[in-house]
């Protein structure tokens, strides 16, 4: 039987107590017992591998098994990224989060017609939780609320960065991220920022550059703001994760 994944705060007992949403999906939905294989995570790295020992109306017990405090930090991504329209979002936030993206940093730009209220942030926060259980990251996506572009350098601290842009003498992303790959610098946080779909101003790419950021190209053409996000975050995945040097996230 495939051991089902379900989110936990703590994850710091031999018997670890499930409630919660995430204990009513897993007795009334999935109509799991005793006996059943499962593996908790609490979103920051550590999983636990067990099984069911007791069941009440609201809730289950997992005696732990086998327990992975969390993987060596290495490098993770943040992407800043300007909301896309309407539903595409949630198409994003999904797919960035199965390939092992840290963090979604919502930037307001010039040109940016999109705000998220509170109900889409909860929803997306809600597909990021349901796409690392899906996918078998220990990491949880976060996705922050947004922030103006004039903030940019916040994101910035203590990271790498580049931006999407068109000209032809950019550097493509992926020569970018094999090239720091290859510097041996020590592993940190990288951030790509990606405008939205009427572009960066000048004054917006005179700012990403002087807080470090380097231009990069994506594609041959024009993306839309949800498929630049995971197309960086491809690139990222096939450069940095499951390499034999660089810990899975």
């Amino acid at each position: 039987m495939r051991a089902r994944r379900f989110r936990v705060s703590q994850l710091d007992a031999d018997v670890i107590h499930v409630t919660g949403p995430e204990a009513v999906h897993a007795l009334r939905v999935l109509r799991l017992e005793v006996g059943a294989p499962v593996e908790l995570f609490d979103g920051r790295g550590a999983e636990v591998q067990g099984r069911i020992v007791a069941t009440q109306p609201d809730s289950f017990d997992v005696r732990a098994e086998r327990v992975r405090p969390g993987p060596v930090e290495g490098w993770g991504l943040v992407l800043a990224v300007a909301a896309p329209k309407g539903e595409r979002g949630d198409w994003m936030v999904e797919k960035c989060a199965e390939l092992g993206a840290r963090a979604i940093v919502l930037i307001e730009t010039k040109r940016g017609l999109v705000v998220p209220g509170e109900g889409k942030l909860a929803r997306w926060r809600r597909k990021a939780s349901e796409a690392a259980k899906q996918s078998g990251h220990s990491h949880l996506l976060e996705i922050g609320d947004p922030v103006p572009i004039a903030r940019v350098g916040e994101i910035a601290q203590t990271s790498v960065g580049f931006f999407g842009d068109l000209s032809t003498d950019a550097a493509s992303l992926i020569d970018s991220l094999q090239q720091l790959r290859g510097t041996g610098v020590a592993p940190g946080r990288a951030v790509i920022y990606i405008g939205s779909e009427g572009g960066w101003t000048d004054e917006e790419t005179g700012l990403l550059r002087t807080i470090g950021a380097r231009a990069v190209r994506m594609a041959g053409g024009v993306l839309r703001v949800e498929t630049a996000a995971v197309c960086a975050a491809s690139a990222w995945a096939g450069v940095f994760l499951n390499q034999d040097d660089q810990p899975t996230v």
